[in-house]
C-alpha cells in the first residue's frame, strides 16, 4: 500500500515535476511526458489522484501510462516520487522497502531519459533525508493553493492565479503561492510580470532554489543573460545538491562557448560504527589514498565528536588530500573524483568543493556562515574550476 498525505504530495509534485521540467525547462523537455492519447489521459488521471491524496490509484494510473508509452520517463519518475512520499508517511517497518522501490523507479526513469528532473530529485532526497527548513504556511493559505492546482493543470491560468493570490493574501510569507502567481504569468507568456513575481518570491525566501530557477527561466527567455547567470548561481548557493540549478548554469555557459564539467565521486572507503571498509579491488596507490580517507573519517568521528557534520567531513577530506600529496605519485591516481579533489585542494578551494559538490543539508549552518564570510566564494569556485554536479 502507498501511504500518502495529499498536501505534501501536491506541493512536492508541482515542485519536482511539472514546473521544474516541462513548464520551465522548455519545449525540448516535452519528450519526457507521454505523447499518445491513452498514455496522456492515464498520466493526467494519475496527477489528479495524487493531488487528491489517492496514492494507490495514482500508482496504478502511472504504471498503465508507462506501459502505454515506454518512451516517456515522467510516469516512471512519478512512481518513484510516490514511493518516496510513502516511505516518509507510512509505517517505519515499510520505509526501507519503499525507499528501495523509489530508488529503483528513479533509476529506471533516468534510463529512459537522463534529463528527468523528478527522478534526479527523488535520488537526491533519498541520499539526504534532512529537509531544508522552510516557512510552514497557514492552513487556510494551503487550502487556497490546493484549490488552485487543478485549475492550473487545466490551463485556467486566470482562475488559478486568483486562488494563488488569495493564498498570498492569507499568508504573505508563503513563497510557493507567490511563485505560482508568477508561474501563471509565465505560462501566459507575460514574462516581465512573471519575473517580477519570481523576484518577489526570492525576496521572501532567498534560500528557495526553485524560485531562483524560475527567475532564471524568465530572464533567459528575455535574453537577460547576465541576470540569468546571477540567478543560476543564487540557485546553487541556496541548495548546492539540486542538479537542476547546475544544469541551467551549464546551459547558459554553453551559450557563451563554455562548459560545466560534471563532478563524479564514488567513495571507495567508509567508516561506520567501528568498522572501516575499503574496496579491495583498488590499485595499490589509490588504495593507500582511500585507506587514508577511511582512517581520517574514523579519526574525525572520534576526536571531533562534538563538531558539526561538515567540520568532521571536511577534516577527513583535508587530511586525506594532505596525505595524498605526501605520498606522491599523484600521476598514478586514475580516479577522476580523487584527481579533482586534489586540484581543489592545491587551488586552496577544498572547502568550497565540499560545500558545493558534496553538499548535505546537515552542512547548512556552516555553509551559511561560509557564504557570509566569503560572499564571492561560490562564483569564484565555479569560475576557477568550471565544475558542478
Amino acid at each position: 500500500m502507498i501511504w500518502f498525505l495529499s498536501t505534501l504530495s501536491a506541493m512536492t509534485l508541482r515542485a519536482i515535476v511539472l514546473l521544474a521540467a516541462l513548464l520551465h525547462a522548455g519545449s525540448a523537455m516535452a519528450e519526457l511526458f507521454p505523447t499518445n492519447e491513452k498514455a496522456k489521459a492515464l498520466f493526467k488521471q494519475g496527477l489528479a489522484f495524487e493531488a487528491e491524496g489517492k496514492g494507490n490509484e495514482a500508482l496504478k494510473s502511472y504504471r498503465e501510462a508507462a506501459l502505454a508509452d515506454p518512451t516517456a520517463s515522467t510516469p516512471v519518475s512519478q512512481i518513484a516520487h510516490l514511493f518516496y512520499v510513502s516511505s516518509k508517511n507510512g509505517p517505519a517497518k515499510e520505509a526501507a522497502a519503499s525507499r528501495e522501490q523509489a530508488s529503483a523507479a528513479a533509476h529506471a526513469a533516468l534510463k529512459i531519459d537522463d534529463r528527468d528532473p523528478g527522478a534526479m530529485e527523488v535520488l537526491r532526497l533519498l541520499s539526504d533525508d534532512q529537509p531544508q527548513k522552510r516557512h510552514q504556511p497557514l492552513e487556510a493559505a494551503k487550502n487556497a493553493l490546493n484549490e488552485a492546482e487543478p485549475l492550473f493543470h487545466d490551463q485556467k491560468y486566470d482562475e488559478a492565479r486568483a486562488k494563488y493570490e488569495l493564498a498570498v493574501k492569507l499568508d504573505p510569507a508563503y513563497a510557493e503561492a507567490i511563485l505560482f502567481v508568477g508561474d501563471c504569468y509565465f505560462m501566459q507568456k507575460d514574462l516581465p510580470r512573471a519575473e517580477q513575481w519570481f523576484r518577489k518570491t526570492v525576496e521572501v525566501d532567498p534560500l528557495y532554489s526553485l524560485a531562483w530557477r524560475f527567475l532564471f527561466d524568465a530572464q533567459l527567455h528575455q535574453e537577460k543573460l547576465k541576470d540569468a547567470e546571477v540567478s543560476a548561481i543564487a540557485a546553487i548557493s541556496a541548495a548546492p545538491s539540486e542538479r537542476q540549478s547546475w544544469i541551467r548554469l551549464g546551459h547558459l555557459m554553453g551559450k557563451w562557448g563554455g562548459k560545466l564539467t560534471p563532478f563524479q565521486m564514488t567513495p571507495r572507503a567508509s567508516f561506520a560504527g567501528t568498522t572501516l571498509t575499503i574496496d579491495p579491488k583498488l590499485p595499490e596507490h589509490e588504495r593507500a589514498v582511500w585507506l587514508s580517507y577511511g582512517i581520517a573519517m574514523a579519526g574525525a568521528s572520534t576526536k571531533m565528536a562534538t563538531a558539526s557534520q561538515f567540520a568532521r567531513d571536511f577534516d577527513a577530506w583535508e587530511t586525506t588530500m594532505k596525505i595524498a600529496v605526501e605520498l606522491g605519485k599523484e600521476d598514478q591516481i586514475k580516479d577522476e573524483g580523487l584527481r579533482a579533489m586534489l586540484r581543489f585542494h592545491k587551488g586552496g578551494q577544498l572547502k568550497a568543493a565540499v560545500f558545493l559538490l558534496l553538499y548535505r543539508e546537515a552542512y547548512r549552518a556552516d555553509f551559511e556562515a561560509w557564504k557570509k564570510a566569503e560572499p564571492a566564494g561560490v562564483k569564484r569556485f565555479i569560475d576557477t574550476f568550471q565544475t558542478g554536479i
